[in-house]
Parts: C-alpha cells; sequence; structure tokens
C-alpha cells in the first residue's frame, strides 16, 4: 500500500528534526568539553610551568621533577584525547578519506618519537566499490575506530618490536574493515585463557561491539588486529544508536 505524500512528508520532517536535535546535542558537548575540561587541562600545564619556573635556580628534588614530568604527560595525553573527541563529535559525519589522513597523521606522529620505529604505512582501499563513493563514518563511529587503531598503534610500536606497521581500511559493499597489522611478536599478559588478554584488548574488543561490529586478533607471522563493520549504510541511524 503506497504511503500518502502527506504522511511521507511529516516522517521526512521528524528525521530531519532529529537529525538536527543530535547535531546541536553534539556542537553543546563538544563546546562544553572545549570550554570547561580544556580549560582545566591548561590550567594544569601552566600550572606545572610556572612552578618550574618558580623554581629557577634552584634544583627540584628527583622525585618532585618525576613527578611534574609525569603530570605534565597525563595532562598532555588527557589534552590530545580531548582534541580528538571534540574533532569527532563536532562533525555530522566523517569522509574516510579525512579519517585516514587523521589515523595517517597520528601513526606518523608515535612513529616519530622513535629511533627504531618501524615502517609505517596508512591505507585506504576502496577498489571493491568501483566508481561509487565509499561511506562516511557517524561521529561516534569515527571515535571508537580511532581509538582501536590508537590502541592497536602503540602496542605494535610499544611491545612488538617491529621493523613494518601497516594501517588499511578497506571498504566492500557490505563492510568496512580496519586491519592494523605488524611484523612483530605478540604476548599476552593472561597467556593461558582462552581469548588473549592484556594490551587494551578488551577495550578495544569492547568498542567494536557497541558499533554492531566484530573483533579479531591473529598472532601467526606477526600481530593482526581486524574489525569488520556493517555498512548497510554507516549513516546516521548508527550515530543515533552508539550515541545513546
Amino acid at each position: 500500500m503506497r504511503v500518502p505524500t502527506s504522511r511521507r512528508h511529516r516522517r521526512t520532517t521528524q528525521r530531519a528534526a532529529v537529525q538536527r536535535r543530535l547535531h546541536d546535542e553534539r556542537t553543546r558537548i563538544s563546546q562544553d568539553l572545549h570550554d570547561h575540561v580544556g580549560a582545566q587541562l591548561s590550567a594544569v600545564l601552566s600550572g606545572i610551568d610556572l612552578a618550574r619556573l618558580s623554581a629557577c635556580g634552584s634544583v627540584f628534588p628527583d622525585s618532585t621533577a618525576a613527578t611534574l614530568d609525569r603530570i605534565e604527560a597525563h595532562a598532555r595525553a588527557a589534552m590530545a584525547h580531548l582534541r580528538e573527541t571534540v574533532w569527532a563529535l563536532h562533525h555530522k559525519t566523517v569522509p574516510l578519506p579525512a579519517f585516514r589522513d587523521r589515523l595517517r597523521r597520528y601513526a606518523h606522529g608515535q612513529v616519530a618519537l622513535r629511533t627504531d620505529a618501524p615502517t609505517t604505512h596508512c591505507r585506504l582501499d576502496t577498489t571493491a566499490l568501483g566508481k561509487a563513493l565509499p561511506p562516511v563514518l557517524a561521529p561516534m563511529q569515527a571515535l571508537h575506530l580511532y581509538r582501536i587503531a590508537q590502541e592497536a598503534i602503540l602496542n605494535a610500536l610499544k611491545h612488538a618490536g617491529a621493523s613494518r606497521l601497516d594501517v588499511g581500511l578497506i571498504v566492500t559493499p557490505n563492510a568496512l574493515k580496519l586491519v592494523v597489522r605488524d611484523d612483530g611478536c605478540f604476548a599476552a599478559e593472561a597467556p593461558m585463557q582462552p581469548i588473549p588478554s592484556g594490551y587494551g584488548l578488551d577495550g578495544m574488543r569492547r568498542r567494536a561491539e557497541r558499533l554492531g561490529g566484530g573483533f579479531s586478533l591473529t598472532t601467526e607471522g606477526g600481530t593482526t588486529v581486524r574489525v569488520t563493520l556493517p555498512t548497510n549504510p554507516v549513516s546516521a541511524s548508527l550515530s543515533e544508536k552508539t550515541a545513546s
């Protein structure tokens, strides 16, 4: 039975109103995080700088200097996470090329901090789609997927002793796959468990599940973290689901 034009129009109008409210709420949250949490973290970092300046000409005890260094490192890490969250929430959708580019900057930035870091490649493979445009990510999808990739990249750099790191986004007609692969050695913190744990794996698995996707880890010939998300389509409906 055909839906009357007036009813279709009402439904379209209602969906548009819901999307506007979601967008306004994301904007409000991101602004609140920027204005309040960001200001608090900036105050912490400024306080550390002032403490060091006030001690100019004197010498901090080693324990005090180490404590200040730790506080500063935690504050800067929290600031970076805050910026990433605001970035994701600020967008109605995140195009995959933009997501790939941000992930590439993160990976290369981490690699630059290590003298023995692996050769790193970040790619977006959309060949299976032909000329069709790749799907976009909803804000919370982008954030969860980014956090999973961050954890996997850090594990490869810190624990695997890898000489090569490959970060891939692979798009097919029905799925989006994030693959983080290295050629290093993996050792689970709880090796007797049937499912490997430690190194943030539980958190990565939970994030993938929140997105309605699958998570897998293989450790043959290196370590491969793989997340598979359905793309039918990656759209505002998942944005509503993951934001709830």
